[in-house]
């Protein structure tokens, strides 16, 4: 399921290896579980500095207020090991945004999908 697969992604953060899955039904609802135990996400998300000085939501002020999440804008190399670091040290799941062009007809190019 793709959601497993993006979900998986916010355990990187913690550098441990867990087994990520959506348990449920379409008649009992669905749920994320985390080695079996059921995850609330309550996230946030914010640029690729993570410790802004403007007054905008950074990592820990996330946490401090209750989130467990943070999704950031970019996935450059510099950018994914400062928000492992910094998810990791507030002790928040990561969900890191990839960069993809927006334009349907790039992926209808044999050439393009095969330099993805």
């Amino acid at each position: 399921m793709k959601w497993t697969t993006l979900i998986f992604l916010l355990l990187l953060s913690f550098g441990v290896k867990a087994q990520v899955r959506i348990a449920g039904s379409p008649a009992e609802g669905y749920a994320l579980t985390v080695d079996g135990e059921k995850v609330f996400i309550k996230g946030t998300c914010g640029s690729v500095t993570l410790e802004d000085t403007f007054g905008r939501a950074t990592m820990g002020e996330a946490a401090r207020r209750g989130a467990n999440a943070y999704r950031t804008y970019s996935s450059d190399s510099i950018t994914v090991a400062r928000a492992v670091e910094a998810a990791s040290r507030h002790g928040m799941y990561l969900m890191m945004g990839i960069s993809l062009p927006k334009n349907p007809d790039c992926y209808r190019d044999e050439a393009f999908r095969q330099k993805m």
